[in-house]
């Protein structure tokens, strides 16, 4: 169970690039996995900030 918590964690696929890149010269489809991570963190995270943070209008 912590293992998959910690798996979801967007550290997780920035350290485990770092290491597949300190161990060789990767290409990029050996950081794809990765790289599609942090991708679809950001866009979750994008998502629910709009979602959440909406800009009051004032009226001056």
């Amino acid at each position: 169970m912590v293992r998959a918590i910690s798996r979801a964690i967007p550290l997780t696929p920035v350290i485990e690039g770092l290491r597949t890149i300190l161990h060789g010269s990767p290409s990029l489809s050996d950081l794809l996995p990765q790289l599609a991570a942090i991708a679809a963190w950001i866009l979750v995270s994008y998502t629910i900030g709009i979602r959440t943070f909406r800009r009051e209008e004032t009226s001056r």
